[in-house]
């Protein structure tokens, strides 16, 4: 087998397993940029975090065998030659609230984004609680000012999000206008 990441040829003694059956050298398998974050926030106890690639899962603990739940898989979306976007497919059951980039550098340009900067820093930070689990994906973008960004609920969950997000934000549209 080859290692994924830089496709010279593993050996069974060193090599780490990683997603679909595949392998790769434990140095490369460190060294991996995983480059997209799943942060869940619940109601009722501390926010998960899944740092994963196309390759490999892993929460703060260990490396997991699969996607978490909504991931289904994860790929590069190319809009050039030199640009493009990290997009994700999801698993049935869940509904995107809103999809687009977030900016760590929001300017007059970008002054949309600052309010839902501060929705995800209090969600962090247990200043507030959803009253259902909502998960916030980022993922990489060739703008190294901008992070691919999407929020979603489970199907059921919706009604209640969209309550929520009312009462603290413009609602449902106030996210899809700073995620465009």
């Amino acid at each position: 087998m080859k290692c994924v990441y830089c496709g010279e040829k593993t050996d069974k003694e060193t090599d780490i397993p990683v997603l679909g059956g595949r392998s790769a050298h434990e140095d490369c398998a460190f060294k991996a940029e995983l480059n997209s974050t799943l942060k869940i926030f619940y109601p009722d106890r501390p926010f998960e975090t899944y740092h994963f690639d196309e390759y490999q899962v892993r929460n703060e603990i260990e490396s997991l065998d699969e996607y978490p739940e909504p991931i289904k898989k994860q790929k590069w979306v190319s809009s050039s030659p030199y640009r493009g976007y990290t997009d994700w497919e999801f698993v049935k059951g869940y509904r995107v609230i809103g999809d687009g980039w977030v900016t760590g550098f929001p300017d007059e340009t970008t002054e949309r984004k600052i309010e839902l900067g501060e929705i995800y820093q209090k969600l962090e930070n247990d200043e507030i609680l959803p009253p259902v689990p909502l998960y916030w994906i980022f993922g990489v973008t060739s703008n190294v000012f901008s992070t691919a960004s999407v929020l979603l609920v489970k199907k059921e969950d919706y009604k209640a999000i969209k309550k929520w997000l009312q009462e603290i934000n413009g609602g449902v549209e106030g996210v899809k206008e700073a995620l465009r």
